[in-house]
């Protein structure tokens, strides 16, 4: 029988109880500082106005701005999301029109699907809602580390 990492019973004769998986690695600054690297990964076109951008009604994640010279703000969570997050969203976007007198939209990027989430966003056509995945790989091999690397 094979193992479920999210089992809560007792595991049978020969397995071994894991647990359920860790929820974070520090993922959602681990997602943070990625998007910020390179918010192309999130849309083509966008550049990096700041991340942990503080405001007078919160922190946002991530603020980039499009090629069409649209804020656009970026706010993350991992796992599955709350509803939330949309009003979150709303309010960082109002707070920005205001002071910036500028078009802005935003992205949610979440972890997993959230039926509440897409029914809070379905009617605001200027939220986008996008989903990571994280991928790690397990080699005998050691990583190639560019700044570390002797010529």
């Amino acid at each position: 029988m094979p193992l479920d990492p999210t089992a809560t019973e007792a595991p049978g004769e020969g397995e071994v109880d894991i647990g359920p998986p860790p929820s974070s690695i520090s993922l959602e600054r681990d997602l943070r500082d990625h998007i910020a690297y390179d918010p192309s990964i999130v849309e083509l076109g966008l550049k990096l106005r700041r991340k942990e951008y503080p405001t007078d009604v919160g922190r946002i994640d991530v603020l980039c701005e499009d090629a069409n010279g649209a804020l656009v703000v970026i706010e993350l969570k991992k796992d599955r999301s709350s509803d939330i997050v949309v009003g979150q969203t709303l309010r960082y976007m109002g707070w920005l029109q205001k002071m910036e007198k500028r078009d802005v939209r935003g992205i949610i990027v979440v972890g997993g699907r959230d039926d509440r989430l897409l029914y809070a966003v379905a009617p605001v056509p200027t939220i986008k809602l996008m989903y990571y995945q994280v991928h790690f790989e397990i080699t005998e091999e050691p990583p190639v580390d560019n700044e570390h690397t002797e010529a």
